[in-house]
């Protein structure tokens, strides 16, 4: 029966163009998506380049200026640009704190558009902090980017919908379902066999439409990232084969059948999700950055009245910063205004704690629930292969700001104790390097939506069955 199955429905798919059109849809679908979420990455790549090229000419300037200066020779520039002080490199050569994309950023455009990558952080900074600044267009918010993951996770499934919402009913319709209730198979394995079939198909054309669209961007196949992906893709198409297997089990016309999974659309990829991140806003709030803005510059304007006061609690609370007994009064402008910036940073510490916190609680409680639908899980882990998920971007903040405060403190220490800067200090300066965060569980999401996909079509097995022993007529339904 299995393979009278698959000759008559690859024959009916090739007559009614079903395979053509659809292969061809995909095709171009696919190819486009990439194509979008490979520009925005090549945009990436090409700033973080000019900015690190940037970075290597300024320091390039830099060594030959300062080598002039220690061999005596005549700098034709203002004394302020001369970089033989730790303040001088702090505040004019700042380092390139960069999150370079992965080999898969251009599936998923994730995060990236919302938060930067490449950050310049200098001494004088208010808060680093500051820097990670939402985006806040609505527009952009709303509809998000046409990449690959919108395309899998929006607009395969309604495919999916028109390939498979009337294989029974359809035949119902026709007047054969009763010339197929007098052969020796039961109804729900035929539709289960042509249920399987179609996911064939449609799994081979999506597998191909996949690797034409990465083949055509110059996208990198030959790594575990695109195992994962296809993984992801096939128990996606998958869930969405077992939801229409139970619709057209449940024996409804076909009309009917279209607007219950257009409904089981609406609530897993559209309610579920936003329901979720609604109700995550709701309970954690996040402060306000104005606020935060509007507090740092109060507390600046205070503690500049107050630098030399500021300065003494600095020093007894950085001992190893002060200086020697007969130095202690010739701290400069520098000394006091980088223990102000210490000061302010302390008082404005749990605002940014709380915003932190308030974050954490908001993606926890999203993570709590991201099991109810799977259209969160797959796009969840589908950003995280491409290196673009809210994790991936909060992990780079974390890191950022830790070097941050390492670059601030090393120059700092070379402030305090009065120590100019050569070239040989250029050699010792704070390098950062982005690690990225590791890849785990996604095998274990495949196997949880796997058991889901058979739990459903166990759950319209036994619906039909128990529609059969209350004696309901499908045929006549």
């Amino acid at each position: 029966m299995l393979s009278y199955n698959f000759t008559y429905e690859l024959k009916l798919l090739i007559r009614n163009k079903w395979l053509p059109i659809l292969g061809l849809l995909l095709v171009i679908t696919f190819a486009f998506a990439a194509f979008n979420g490979n520009s925005r990455t090549q945009k990436r790549i090409k700033e973080i380049t000019n900015i690190e090229t940037k970075t290597e000419l300024s320091d390039a300037n830099m060594l030959k200026l300062l080598d002039s200066v220690e061999k005596g020779l005549e700098v034709k520039t203002s004394f302020r640009n001369i970089p033989n002080t730790p303040m001088a490199i702090g505040y004019q050569h700042p380092r390139a704190v960069t999150m370079t994309p992965n080999g898969m950023s251009a599936i998923a455009i994730g995060q990236s558009d919302i938060f930067t990558d490449v950050i310049m952080p200098i001494t004088v900074d208010d808060d680093f902090g500051i820097d990670f600044t939402e985006m806040t267009s609505s527009i952009q918010l709303l509809f998000g980017s046409f990449d690959l993951t919108f395309v899998i996770i929006y607009l395969l499934p309604l495919l999916i919908i028109a390939f498979s919402y009337n294989i029974l009913s359809a035949e119902k319709e026709r007047g054969a379902l009763r010339l197929l209730a007098s052969q020796p198979v039961s109804i729900y394995k035929w539709i289960f066999q042509k249920m399987l079939l179609r996911f064939f198909w449609l799994s081979q054309i999506v597998i191909v439409a996949l690797v034409i669209s990465f083949l055509i961007n110059n996208i990198d196949l030959a790594q575990i990232q695109f195992i994962w992906l296809l993984g992801l893709i096939l128990v996606y198409i998958l869930f969405w084969f077992s939801l229409s297997f139970l619709i057209n089990l449940l024996g409804s016309s076909s009309a009917k059948n279209a607007v219950f999974l257009i409904g089981l659309w609406v609530f897993f990829v559209l309610l579920i999700p936003s329901s979720i991140n609604q109700i995550a806003h709701s309970i954690y709030p996040i402060p306000s950055r104005n606020k935060m803005v509007n507090t740092m510059r109060t507390l600046k304007v205070d503690v500049s009245k107050k630098q030399d006061k500021v300065l003494d609690h600095y020093l007894r609370d950085h001992p190893e910063l002060a200086s020697k007994e007969e130095d202690k009064g010739n701290y400069t402008f520098w000394h006091k205004y980088m223990a102000s910036l210490d000061l302010v940073a302390q008082e404005i510490n749990p605002l940014f704690s709380l915003y932190d916190e308030q974050l954490e609680a908001q993606q926890s409680w999203v993570k709590k629930w991201t099991w109810l639908s799977p259209s969160l899980v797959i796009n969840k882990e589908m950003n995280r292969i491409s290196g673009n998920s809210t994790a991936d971007y909060q992990n780079f903040k974390n890191q950022a700001l830790a070097f941050s405060k390492h670059w601030r403190n090393h120059l700092i220490f070379m402030l305090y104790n009065k120590q100019p800067f050569t070239t040989k200090d250029y050699r010792t300066l704070p390098k950062f390097t982005y690690k990225p965060l590791k890849l785990n569980g996604i095998g274990k999401h495949i196997v949880i939506e796997l058991i889901l996909c058979v739990l459903i079509g166990l759950l319209a097995v036994f619906l039909f069955k128990k529609r059969l022993q209350k004696g309901i007529a499908i045929l006549n339904n």
